[in-house]
Parts: C-alpha cells; sequence; structure tokens
C-alpha cells in the first residue's frame, strides 16, 4: 500500500478574517471584564475573578493574534491539518474480461450444449442462458 499525504496550510486570507475575529474577541474580552469587575469589585471578595478572566482571555486572543500576523507578514505556517491516506497499489493485475464477452454467440451456444450433454447443467438452466444468449444478438 502507498501513503498519500495530504497537508492544509492557513491561507492570508484565512489569516486576515482571523485578525478581524480576534480583534472582535478582544473587545468582548474586555467588556466582560468591566461587567465582572462591576459586579464584583476589586477590594471585594471573587472580585479577582474578573481580572483572572480577562488575563486568560487576554492570553489566548494574543496567541491567535500573533499566530495570524505571522500567516500574514511572512507566508510560513505550521501544517495546520494533516491527512494520511492509504492508497492500494496499482501494480496488481487487472482483472480479465470474463471469457464469454470475447467469444461468439455460435461458440458460446456450443459451450452450453457440451455442458447440457454432459448433465453438468439442467434444462432449465440450458433453455435460460441460451435465451439470454440469443437475447444478445438482437
Amino acid at each position: 500500500m502507498r501513503r498519500k499525504r495530504i497537508v492544509t496550510r492557513p491561507t492570508r486570507f484565512g489569516a486576515w478574517a482571523g485578525l478581524f475575529v480576534n480583534i472582535g474577541m478582544l473587545a468582548v474580552g474586555i467588556k466582560m471584564f468591566e461587567t465582572l469587575s462591576e459586579d464584583r469589585g476589586f477590594g471585594q471578595p471573587g472580585g479577582e475573578i474578573g481580572s483572572f478572566f480577562l488575563l486568560f482571555w487576554l492570553a489566548i486572543v494574543a496567541a491567535m493574534v500573533l499566530f495570524n500576523l505571522k500567516v500574514i507578514l511572512t507566508g510560513k505556517t505550521p501544517p495546520t491539518t494533516v491527512y494520511e491516506i492509504e492508497e492500494e497499489n496499482d501494480n496488481h493485475p487487472k482483472p480479465e474480461e470474463p471469457r464469454n464477452l470475447k467469444e461468439s454467440p455460435a461458440a458460446l451456444l456450443r459451450q452450453l450444449e457440451s455442458l447440457r450433454e454432459e448433465k453438468l447443467i439442467t434444462e432449465a438452466e440450458y433453455q435460460e442462458k441460451r435465451r439470454s444468449i440469443l437475447n444478445r444478438l438482437g
């Protein structure tokens, strides 16, 4: 079997789109920080939830922004998805065309007659096959 590897990488257009999404995510993170800070002030118990959220959110957004900027500026990116496909070799012998398709109808009828005479097929099988050979003629 032959293995085929398909690698997908982000495009510059995708990186620009990702950058705009990241800016939106940054705005959402700042708004969430403000909301959490207003509900529970920094001096009150639980007020640090807002600052922890902001730090976590900013770290994730910063990583995505850096990745998208790297794609936009350099065009060099690591593969994001790798598919490995196993293919069968093309070296297998191709199946031969059935002999009876190559032979003439007369030869097929003679062969069928000999099978019937040797009692290798029943009369019903003989008649059925004979009809199918004759129907192929026209």
